[in-house]
């Protein structure tokens, strides 16, 4: 290492260490320092590690003019590393191997000359052009950017107009070029290139466009299709995970722990039926069952769908007794569905289902044919002296 100290200029040639960069710190009244060619990466692996702690010495330096870290083999700046450098006017960081620029330019309001040339710089981002825009407000400044890596493409636009407006002073400015995507390059001054990029970029901003909202409509619409498609299993663990939060369900599957032996899911124009023919036969002619009938059993307050599925998660069985009216209700249908539900978690076989009439297979969701296909279904006579039957049927059926 050689180092010439002349009162206020210091020039360091070949390798020097951060042992020796110590001495720096206090020379406070150092002007110009020259630390070029001492390709810093052939100290450390990597120089960004080795870099900002070397740099660290020169904070108290706020008077040096003229910084040249040329020929340094540097790739990368940390942001803070010339914070204490507020009076430097020069700054050569030409001849590295910079892919990106992002010092903080701005407590450095005296920069006349920033030479950034023969890196592998693609573009200054828009934070450093800010501040360069504002340096400039006050004086003139001189960049030198050639032999850089430039990019002709829609990311960096912004960058390619900025260069465009010319309120930096650049030196060899009509060398400088940008490479698009095919590897062809253009003049990144030339006044067609601004123009060239914005059809381009339109074109490729309206495919982006429309391809974010094919993009969104297919995922709403698979979306759609998956919670229509198992629409009922949603709304069943939604209640029957409320309920457990609640405390109102035992995890067991003892059959003490149901409430009631059966719930009944029935239209209103089978109230009539329930009320004086249901009842009476099933909860106090024979061994008596508790069945669960909305008018009577439901939580007052309650909304109809907790109680819904509260009631047949807490009931052994569920009767379904169809009809028209039943196809027709809106929350006959839920009830089965969530009856179904039940099934399908716990493995019992809980749906008991009476038809109440005939009715055409054309006529039927296809949950209900599901239904009456998979699970136990008596037809209720039309005949009285057949009821007797019927009712003990039905009992064995719900008692098993």
């Amino acid at each position: 290492m050689v180092v010439l100290v002349k009162r206020f200029m210091v020039t360091a040639i070949n390798k020097i260490t951060k042992k020796e960069l110590r001495y720096f710190q206090n020379v406070t009244s150092l002007r110009k320092l020259i630390l070029s060619s001492n390709r810093w990466t052939s100290l450390d692996e990597d120089a960004v590690q080795y870099l900002p702690n070397t740099i660290q010495y020169l904070d108290n330096l706020s008077l040096l003019k003229e910084l040249d870290l040329s020929f340094n083999r540097i790739r990368y700046l940390p942001s803070d590393i010339f914070k204490g450098l507020t009076g430097l006017e020069i700054l050569k960081l030409n001849n590295n191997q910079m892919k990106t620029f992002l010092v903080d330019l701005r407590m450095m309001t005296s920069l006349i000359i920033l030479l950034m040339n023969n890196n592998n710089l693609r573009y200054i981002s828009e934070l450093q052009m800010k501040q360069i825009d504002k340096i400039i407000q006050s004086k003139s400044l001189l960049i030198n950017l050639a032999n850089n890596n430039f990019k002709c493409n829609c990311t960096d636009i912004e960058f390619v107009r900025w260069i465009q407006r010319r309120n930096v002073n650049l030196v060899d400015g009509e060398t400088y070029i940008c490479t698009y995507i095919d590897e062809t390059t253009k003049n990144l001054t030339g006044n067609s290139l601004v123009h060239d990029l914005e059809k381009e970029c339109a074109s490729y901003t309206l495919i982006l466009v429309v391809a974010s909202i094919l993009l969104t409509a297919f995922l709403s619409i698979l979306t759609g299709g998956i919670i229509y498609r198992y629409r009922w299993d949603l709304r069943y663990l939604y209640y029957s995970s409320k309920f457990r939060l609640k405390g109102y369900m035992p995890v067991d599957t003892d059959e003490d722990r149901f409430r009631y032996d059966v719930f009944v899911s029935y239209s209103d124009q089978e109230r009539n039926f329930v009320i004086v023919d249901l009842l009476h036969e099933l909860e106090e002619s024979r061994s008596s069952l508790k069945l669960c009938i909305h008018e009577r059993d439901f939580f007052l307050g309650g909304m109809v769908t907790e109680n819904i599925v509260y009631a047949i998660n807490n009931s052994r069985m569920t009767l379904v007794l169809l009809s028209r009216g039943f196809i027709e209700s809106h929350w006959c249908r839920y009830e089965l569905n969530m009856a179904r539900m039940e099934a399908i978690k716990t493995g019992r076989d809980v749906l008991c289902i009476v038809k109440m009439e005939e009715i055409m297979h054309d006529n039927l969701p296809l949950e209900v044919i599901d239904v009456i296909r998979n699970h136990t279904h008596i037809q209720l006579p039309e005949e009285r002296e057949h009821m007797t039957l019927f009712w003990d049927r039905l009992h064995t059926a719900l008692s098993e």
